[in-house]
């Protein structure tokens, strides 16, 4: 490789050749420290040539999906690794020179690139049986995958497997939100019939048992989240918030009524239960003026975000009750994620214009106002953006499902998406002359992802 300076005769600078350094954000992909002269023109594929020339592995096709070797340990050499690149925390979609250029930056001086192995779309998925109505929502906790269906049904899937193992008839019109706390061994459920149940499961025995009913609500219950801690947040149709302490499964809940009283409940097929516990919320808020689309916690459980549709991003002190800051956007809000990552201070949202945006939720010192923005996510979706999940082990990567039948993966750092993946096609809605609906999707913990759709179907992509 050369690693000299390019000018021409007349001591110009050679815009044919630009000197770069390339830094590994992983060091199982450390390479020499040296500054190298490339082609200017050069875009991501050749620079993907030039990290494995460095490494000592074979000519990248820049289709391979071999990204880190089993032990962590550096990577072996002859594997095949393709790269994505970045400058200043923002991924290079453009050759190096017209980077420069649009910095206005000089030829002459050395860029310094990051590169990290490039995340590879899915080249296949595991499906579940088809259920009997639409998916409306999936969560992912230790072994649980709860699903819940427009048939009123919570069900639990085996994660890799992709078959129930467990469900409960939990109500009586569509489930429209699900939760996990996998710590607790809790499934949490909304519905539009007005009701969040909380459910126990046991895996062993392969059982999930309604254990409590939470009280709060008066009108369909839209969106629910566990905090670290083990709150549970909810919010409904009219615009209300509820938050409610729990316990484990064995014990019961905690906050509401006193564990001795219990109430009796009958199931659907009239044989009588086990005791069922009435959970009262602790703390209840009007927060908006429309139906509350998404609810999200801050990794110390401290403060509590929702989202709605009447286009407002609220974030909520959970221990005084007071509002922190409100980010007022221009377009209904139809989901909303937060990375699990301690510090985390950007949100996802999605909308009904096919649009992921971000915003900044940090505030000034004086606790008043924010450094808020609104950085949207170029167009990609072709319908209704249904759900949003951030990835569990990269803060920095999500995934969004749509109308339009894809679940599509997104870094911050990049305003396009890394890969799209057609999810949920035709099923229950061959024949009918609509698109098939991708519903729900999940990011979980190993990298797992699943999604969920209007075709009754949940897939796990892998």
């Amino acid at each position: 490789m050369n690693t000299s300076t390019t000018t021409t005769s007349a001591g110009v600078a050679d815009e044919s050749k630009v000197m770069v350094k390339l830094v590994s954000v992983l060091p199982q992909y450390e390479v020499p420290d040296d500054d190298i002269a490339v082609p200017s023109e050069i875009r991501r594929k050749g620079l993907s040539k030039v990290v494995n020339y460095l490494l000592g592995n074979e000519d990248s096709d820049d289709d391979s999906d071999n990204d880190i070797d089993s032990d962590g340990g550096r990577a072996s050499p002859s594997s095949k690794v393709s790269f994505d690149f970045m400058v200043k925390n923002k991924f290079l979609r453009q050759s190096v020179a017209g980077y420069i250029r649009s910095a206005s930056l000089s030829f002459e001086s050395v860029l310094t690139i990051h590169f990290l192995p490039r995340s590879t779309k899915p080249s296949d998925s595991s499906p579940s049986d088809t259920l009997p109505d639409w998916v409306s929502s999936v969560a992912h906790g230790g072994p649980m995958l709860a699903v819940g269906c427009y048939d009123g049904v919570v069900r639990v899937f085996d994660p890799k497997g992709m078959g129930v193992v467990a469900s409960a008839s939990a109500h009586q019109a569509a489930v429209k939100a699900v939760a996990v706390c996998a710590d607790k061994s809790l499934v949490a459920s909304g519905g539009h019939d007005q009701a969040l149940k909380l459910h126990s499961y046991d895996a062993e025995a392969k059982a999930l048992t309604t254990a409590s009913e939470c009280g709060g609500h008066s009108a369909s219950v839209e969106a629910l989240s566990f905090s670290p801690s083990g709150l549970l947040a909810s919010g409904d149709f009219a615009g209300g918030v509820c938050i409610y302490e729990v316990g484990d499964a064995a014990g019961g809940a905690v906050g509401g009524e006193a564990a001795g009283s219990k109430k009796r409940k009958v199931s659907g097929s009239g044989s009588e239960a086990g005791g069922v516990t009435t959970l009262t919320p602790l703390h209840t808020a009007s927060l908006h003026t429309a139906a509350v689309t998404g609810v999200a916690w801050s990794s110390d459980s401290l403060t509590l975000h929702t989202a709605s549709h009447d286009s407002a991003v609220r974030v909520l002190d959970v221990a005084t009750q007071n509002p922190l800051l409100t980010l007022n956007g221009n377009k209904a809000v139809t989901c909303l994620a937060m990375p699990n990552a301690p510090g985390g201070t950007v949100l996802a949202t999605g909308h009904p214009d096919s649009r992921v945006r971000l915003w900044d939720v940090r505030r000034d010192d004086s606790g008043g106002s924010a450094a808020s923005f609104d950085a949207t996510l170029k167009p990609s979706h072709r319908g209704y953006v249904t759900c949003i999940s951030f990835d569990c082990g990269n803060p920095y990567q999500l995934c969004s499902s749509s109308h339009d039948g894809t679940v599509k993966r997104w870094d911050v750092r990049c305003s396009l998406p890394l890969y799209t993946v057609k999810a949920h096609e035709g099923g229950k809605e061959v024949g009918t002359g609509r698109q098939g609906k991708a519903m729900a999707v999940e990011c979980g913990l190993g990298g797992g992802l699943w999604s969920g759709g209007s075709d009754g179907v949940v897939r796990r992509w892998e």
